[in-house]
């Protein structure tokens, strides 16, 4: 089955946007699109709802993937505490 175009282009901003591969999102939102789908009584906006929560996933992950820092203070501020 083939996409809408406006599905199309969502799945492409979200991946150059979140820099996943299409694939992975393309998978993303199917899964939220069939969640929203099945819940939902009104259906226009399933698209929007689907990709705002597509990018919220993949930037959780991200965040989660990055390592933790010391301290968001800069590191001269750190080295005067060290002192």
């Amino acid at each position: 089955m083939r996409s809408p175009p406006a599905d199309e282009r969502i799945v492409a901003a979200l991946a150059d946007q979140t820099h996943a591969t299409r694939e992975v999102v393309r998978q993303l939102y199917d899964e939220e699109v069939a969640l929203l789908h099945a819940q939902a009584t009104v259906k226009n906006f399933i698209g929007v709802i689907a990709g705002r929560r597509v990018r919220q996933r993949l930037v959780s992950l991200q965040r989660a993937a990055r390592p933790a820092r010391e301290s968001t203070a800069r590191p001269r501020e750190q080295e005067l505490r060290r002192a």
